[in-house]
């Protein structure tokens, strides 16, 4: 690896990316080159060190990019990494920009409520600090406040009982401006998933988890759909990617993911085989999937060896590894 400041960048034939907009110890959400390009985005904040892939304006490098790290230094800011040709980069589903998508036409059909008189909140409930949790908590405050509708935070400590929990969800179940309510999983030992779940009313479970929208998942009649499943098909159709016909191979079995994606897959016209811990000869199975959907809990767990060449893989794993970098249930570099 190239290590390059960035005063001596435009003599290796790098352009001049180097313009500090933020402080490291605060989350980078972009840095932009001496014109205000926006070309780099990052979702976490990381100290010191950062790590992002490159999208280089259209008139830069179009036919490369480069996963990159920078670094504060005495001299500057550090380039690290290798560049790699276009045809790998247009491969990767960009997830930021669907999202991005997703949210600014949510944001135009709130206004478009709001006109009507109509608004609502969503409750979301946190009981413990599991880091992960705490992640998606923080992204869908932010996400509601982005497009204009209410949100209600209710973080709990550890030790909130059952009883507690549910006076809660039976408080915001009557409360009229509340359209929906999210108990954000795994809660903590001692409380039963499955009673929190079905106290929720099933109008108001957002989250598709309460056996009345599984029920209707199940039949293909209307009904609040699983998040992480929903949010793949719409990746999948975002990105371009045909479903119908396809083989596609779930790896896990889970309530919250495996299982409903398994029947929204089935709604496409995919060919679905839901693999688990008990699945004999794991990897060749993985290995004849067209689509590759990676939901185990086990970091970086699927590797090259699981995937055929030009499959599409979805890795839904979300953790912390040693050095408390974000990682996925696939081991992306290798």
């Amino acid at each position: 690896q190239n290590v390059l400041y960035a005063k001596e960048a435009t003599q290796e034939g790098f352009s001049p990316w180097f313009l500090a907009k933020h402080n490291w110890n605060e989350p980078v959400e972009k840095i932009e080159d001496m014109q205000g390009r926006c070309f780099m985005r990052y979702h976490d904040s990381g100290g010191d060190i950062a790590e992002f892939w490159l999208e280089p304006p259209e008139d830069f490098y179009s036919d490369w990019t480069g996963r990159i790290v920078f670094a504060n230094s005495e001299n500057g800011y550090v380039f690290l990494g290798e560049c790699m040709p276009s045809e790998i980069r247009e491969r990767i589903i960009d997830g930021k920009r669907i999202s991005a998508e997703i949210k600014d036409e949510l944001k135009e059909e709130v206004a478009q409520l709001k006109e009507q008189g109509i608004t609502g909140a969503l409750a979301v409930i946190q009981v413990g600090n599991d880091p992960a949790s705490s992640v998606y908590v923080r992204n869908k405050k932010r996400a509601c406040e982005y497009i204009g509708i209410d949100s209600l935070s209710y973080e709990l400590p550890e030790e909130t009982s059952q009883d507690e929990l549910l006076a809660l969800i039976d408080k915001l179940n009557k409360e009229e401006h509340v359209k929906g309510i999210l108990v954000q999983l795994p809660l903590p030992e001692g409380i039963d998933e499955d009673a929190v779940i079905r106290a929720i009313s099933p109008k108001k479970d957002v989250d598709g988890f309460h056996p009345e929208n599984v029920g209707a998942l199940m039949i293909g009649q209307k009904g609040y759909i699983s998040c992480t499943p929903a949010g793949i098909i719409q990746l999948l159709k975002r990105s371009d990617i045909d479903i119908e016909g396809k083989h596609c191979v779930i790896v896990g079995r889970s309530n919250i993911v495996g299982k409903p994606m398994a029947i929204l897959m089935l709604r496409e016209n995919a060919t679905v085989t839901v693999t688990h811990s008990k699945t004999r000869d794991l990897k060749e199975i993985c290995k004849e999937a067209d689509i590759l959907i990676v939901a185990i809990g086990k970091e970086r767990f699927i590797t090259s060896e699981y995937v055929k060449e030009g499959a599409v893989v979805i890795d839904v794993g979300m953790h912390r590894d040693e050095a408390n970098h974000l990682c996925g249930d696939v081991d992306f570099a290798d």
